[in-house]
């Protein structure tokens, strides 16, 4: 959707089928965003399969300010590097309330690895 949201609002946004994401970038790499900054999304989904080096998400990247609430991420992560998750790879600082990550998240290697945050 996009590589960076900046003080901004997403809302009732899917991405649905088989799509996927592959960031050659060293970072922020995101199913829906990248580096997502002082915003707010709001029932959110992405199925994407999200492939990355560091701070990789299902769903966003780099939370660098901001909430994310009900959202859902169903697809893979594949992340070579730090800060991989589920969701999100690195939130400083943010909030995610009522969301959750059913995809699998393969780290090859580096630290900070979670199905939900990395």
């Amino acid at each position: 959707l996009a590589g960076r949201a900046s003080s901004g609002t997403i809302t009732n946004v899917h991405i649905t089928g088989t799509s996927s994401v592959t960031c050659r970038q060293n970072e922020s790499c995101g199913g829906m965003i990248g580096y997502f900054e002082s915003t707010t999304a709001t029932n959110v989904s992405s199925t994407a399969t999200v492939n990355g080096l560091n701070k990789t998400g299902g769903l966003v990247g780099y939370i660098a300010g901001g909430s994310i609430t009900s959202a859902l991420v169903t697809g893979t992560v594949n992340c070579a590097g730090d800060d991989c998750g589920g969701l999100v790879g690195y939130v400083n600082p943010g909030s995610i309330t009522d969301s959750r990550a059913e995809g699998d998240v393969i780290a090859t290697s580096g630290h900070g690895s979670g199905g939900l945050i990395g």
